[in-house]
């Protein structure tokens, strides 16, 4: 019985590997879906950053952007 089982969990792996796209595969390889992570990680910690702003700075640095 365990080696039905055995041979059962091996045949699944099996196939997720084959059904995985060479676009998928590639973008894996690269490393694509950890780069993305990190920048939604970036871009959530700089959006809390200005979330918690006064509304004096936020317009102090509205006034400084311009001439930037």
């Amino acid at each position: 019985m365990k080696i039905f089982i055995k041979n059962g969990i091996v045949i699944l792996f099996l196939l997720g590997i084959v059904s995985c796209t060479p676009q998928m595969t590639r973008n894996v390889w690269n490393g694509v879906y950890s780069d993305h992570a990190a920048t939604e990680e970036y871009n959530r910690k700089r959006d809390e950053f200005y979330a918690k702003e006064t509304s004096e700075k936020k317009e102090l640095r509205k006034k400084i952007l311009k001439f930037v």
